[in-house]
């Protein structure tokens, strides 16, 4: 490299500095190359057994300028030259040489724009006061002694009427003896908003109330998600274009989810799926059998998860979510609570989501893992995979019964490994465009379905992380999936 002296990374492990000649296995890797003050370089390798694979000098790029960017309040929309780039609070990488179009932005604030510049590897640490744009609500409140909290800010009690920021508002309505009601609403200048609130006992509450669980006809378990009430129920999509393994199509994009939901504990078993279609049969690979009931169905296609939903929701009496015709699957209906595959935005929340913060690995931050967390392909499986993680054993060569391995933040299991699954989303690379997608669903009918999780064939830290993205239409040997359904 010009200039020598960077650290070769292979798959994220240290091999080395430059210059230097080294083997690597056969198959496709993942070179980059660090050295402070200067960019990292990366480029992917496809290595053939016995071959030499000359790169010439590689040229490296000064550091970027780095900008701690920060605003009030924070959680912002940034874009940098119309592209865009995160949330605040967020670091950003600023190409030295030329001014930039800043902007930050967030609903219910007046958007801040400016032109930045920056030297070549100067970092700078910015802080920016977004000013609010006040909406009028009038707050109609029974009992009359019911106390209103806004964004936990106790403003008195009984029926009254507020200016406040025109930004989603978290409202709470309490009273000793009766069950609080929280809520939200968005002010909008220049109209009032009525807020109407009649507060339940706790016994009527109790019995309006969403029950926590389902069980299936088939007994299966499904969780009840309330997303809105989480701390992430805003969240950004994808990976960080420097996060080792990231690949292109995980464009990073904001989310919203508000709509509950229930999600399936575990991946649909063998058993399950045969009460639908006695002759399936999910094979074996190398004597290795897939096909054991508590296995997880595989060799199943997009369109035969989604059948199966829909036969499903049919036998329970729920309106089916899916729209068919002659036996083929052609859109949905987004307001229909029937079963269904779980959103790639539902998938990558109950997968990431944990407290305040998004894992980048079932198991955290750092790769490897250091003991059997998920199943994936581990020393035991270099005959059926060809690429293992070193080191790693789970004990399974192929596929695991159902919840083999510890459960995630949210109570479900093998979210991050076992076998990759089906989510209901066409398959697109999400535009970078900073525009916020609240429950997205995608398109109504495509070619390609996005596939979401690890799997036990898989081993390399690009498909081990959670963000990993991969597509397709027809059934797999390690692709299965779960199921969900909207709460209402």
């Amino acid at each position: 490299s010009s200039p020598g002296g960077a650290t070769i990374l292979v798959d994220g492990e240290n091999a080395g500095t430059t210059p230097a000649r080294i083997e690597i296995m056969q198959g496709e890797h993942q070179l980059m190359l660090q050295r402070p003050g200067f960019a990292n370089w990366q480029q992917d390798v496809d290595i053939s057994a016995g071959e030499a694979l000359e790169l010439g000098v590689i040229k490296l790029q000064p550091a970027a300028g780095l900008l701690q960017l920060d605003s009030k309040p924070s959680g912002a929309n940034i874009t940098l030259n119309g592209e865009f780039q995160g949330q605040t609070p967020l670091e950003l990488e600023i190409t030295p040489g030329r001014a930039h179009r800043l902007a930050v932005f967030k609903p219910g604030y007046r958007r801040h724009n400016e032109s930045l510049e920056m030297e070549a590897a100067a970092t700078d640490t910015r802080s920016i006061t977004l000013q609010p744009r006040l909406g009028e609500v009038r707050f109609r409140l029974a009992p009359a002694d019911a106390v209103l909290k806004v964004n936990g800010r106790v403003f008195g009690k009984g029926s009254q009427v507020l200016s406040l920021p025109a930004v989603e508002q978290h409202i709470e309505v309490s009273l000793e003896g009766y069950a609080t009601i929280k809520q939200k609403v968005t002010p909008r200048p220049g109209l009032q908003q009525l807020v109407d609130v009649t507060l339940k006992t706790q016994a009527e509450a109790r019995a309006a109330r969403i029950k926590p669980e389902v069980t299936t006809a088939l007994g299966q378990t499904l969780r009840l998600f309330n997303p809105g009430d989480s701390p992430t129920a805003d969240f950004t999509m994808g990976a960080s274009r420097r996060e080792p393994g990231r690949r292109a199509n995980e464009v990073l994009h904001p989310v919203a989810l508000r709509r509950s939901f229930y999600l399936q504990t575990t991946e649909v078993t063998n058993a399950q799926y045969r009460l639908f279609d006695p002759s399936h049969d999910s094979g074996q690979i190398e004597g290795n059998s897939l096909n054991r009931d508590h296995q997880p169905a595989v060799q199943l296609s997009w369109q035969q998860a989604a059948s199966f939903c829909n036969w499903l929701s049919r036998r329970e009496g729920l309106p089916p979510f899916y729209r068919e015709t002659n036996g083929i699957i052609n859109g949905y209906n987004r307001s229909a609570t029937g079963y269904r595959l779980p959103s790639e935005a539902e998938w990558a929340w109950a997968a990431r989501s944990n407290g305040d913060s998004l894992l980048k690995f079932p198991w955290g931050d750092n790769f490897p893992p250091t003991e059997a967390v998920e199943n994936y392909a581990d020393n035991t499986s270099a005959y059926v995979t060809g690429r293992i993680l070193s080191g790693y054993r789970d004990g399974y060569v192929v596929s695991a019964p159902v919840a083999s391995f510890p459960a995630g933040p949210h109570g479900l299991f093998d979210m991050g490994g076992n076998v990759a699954e089906w989510t209901h989303d066409v398959y697109t690379i999400p535009s970078a465009n900073g525009a916020t997608q609240t429950d997205p669903l995608g398109d109504q009918s495509g070619d390609n379905y996005v596939i979401r999780g690890a799997s036990w064939s898989h081993s390399r830290i690009a498909e081990l992380r959670l963000s990993y993205r991969d597509y397709g239409q027809a059934g797999r040997d390690d692709v299965g999936f779960r199921i969900a359904r909207y709460a209402e």
